[in-house]
C-alpha cells in the first residue's frame, strides 16, 4: 500500500471513528434508574387525578387505576420492580414512594395535593409538593 493510501485511510479513519462513536453513545445514553422512577410517578400522578375525576374518589390502591395511552403508563412499580407505595390523606394528599436505589437508604418521595382549596379535584398538571425529580 502507497503511503499516500495510508495517509488517506488514516485521515478517514481518524474522522469517522470519533463520529461514529459519537452518535453511538448518543443514541444508547441511559437514564438513571431514579429518573425513571420518577417519570413513572409523574404518570401516575395523573392516573390518580383521572381516576378521582372519573369516580369522584381517589383510588383504594394503585392496581384500579386504567392506563392512559400507553403500555408504558401502566406500570405501577419502581425501575427495580418494587412497588410504588401509594397513601392518601383524608384530605387528599397523595404521597407516592419507592425505596430508591438498592441498599441505599434514599427513598424517591412524591407528595401532591388531591383537591384544591375549594375541594375540587386538581387539574391533571397539579404541581407537586414534593417533586420525585428533586432531592
Amino acid at each position: 500500500m502507497n503511503s499516500s493510501r495510508r495517509t488517506l485511510l488514516f485521515l478517514l479513519a481518524a474522522f469517522l471513528i470519533p463520529a461514529v462513536f459519537a452518535i453511538w453513545t448518543e443514541t444508547h445514553e441511559t437514564i438513571p434508574p431514579g429518573n425513571i422512577t420518577g417519570a413513572r410517578m409523574f404518570i401516575l400522578k395523573r392516573r390518580i387525578l383521572q381516576f378521582a375525576h372519573d369516580h369522584d374518589t381517589l383510588p383504594p390502591d394503585l392496581t384500579v387505576l386504567p392506563p392512559l395511552q400507553s403500555k408504558f403508563d401502566s406500570l405501577i412499580t419502581d425501575e427495580w420492580g418494587r412497588p410504588i407505595v401509594y397513601s392518601a390523606t383524608p384530605a387528599a394528599v397523595v404521597t407516592l414512594q419507592s425505596p430508591g436505589i438498592p441498599g441505599s437508604n434514599k427513598t424517591i418521595t412524591a407528595i401532591f395535593s388531591a383537591r384544591d382549596s375549594g375541594g375540587e379535584w386538581q387539574d391533571l398538571t397539579t404541581p407537586w409538593i414534593k417533586d420525585p425529580l428533586q432531592p
